[in-house]
């Protein structure tokens, strides 16, 4: 039924007022009454939201307690820490460093250094003899002398 439609019956809900400090149209109830407009229904809206729980802010909170308990955190941590000390101290990783300290320790040993700087010696001292000197020179000579 329209608030105007019958003379005899104006419901209050329904008729507006023009409100110049708020540039807004309000009830008749919000400006004789004091009732609070419609748009600061939020806090029922919040309330049947949360279904009017009124421990809902503490079940939150306790959530959020049992969250940021750092105990549970640590033991996650020690853990995770334990795992990785059994993964490090495993037997194969032993066997392998070994087997690495083993090739590298045949590398350097000394009788394979000694054989190899022997060998580069002998090939320098043949090269750089005088006799494979004066040949050279020598047909480098009668190849000058030709020409």
């Amino acid at each position: 039924m329209d608030a105007l439609s019958n003379l005899n019956s104006i419901r209050a809900d329904v008729i507006e007022v023009w409100d110049a400090g708020s540039l807004s149209y309000k009830t008749i109830q919000e400006t004789i009454v004091g009732l609070p407009p419609a748009t600061l229904n939020s806090i029922e809206l919040l309330a049947s939201a949360i279904g009017n729980d009124p421990g809902f802010f503490e079940a939150v909170s306790t959530g959020l307690a049992a969250k940021a308990d750092t105990s549970s955190v640590e033991s996650e941590l020690a853990s995770r820490d334990t795992a990785i000390a059994a993964k490090a101290s495993s037997v194969e990783l032993t066997s392998e460093l070994t087997t690495r300290d083993t090739t590298i320790a045949t590398k350097a040993s000394t009788v394979e250094l000694e054989s190899q700087l022997a060998t580069v010696n002998t090939a320098l001292d043949s090269k750089a003899s005088s006799t494979d000197v004066v040949e050279e020179l020598a047909l480098i000579d009668t190849a000058i002398a030709s020409k």
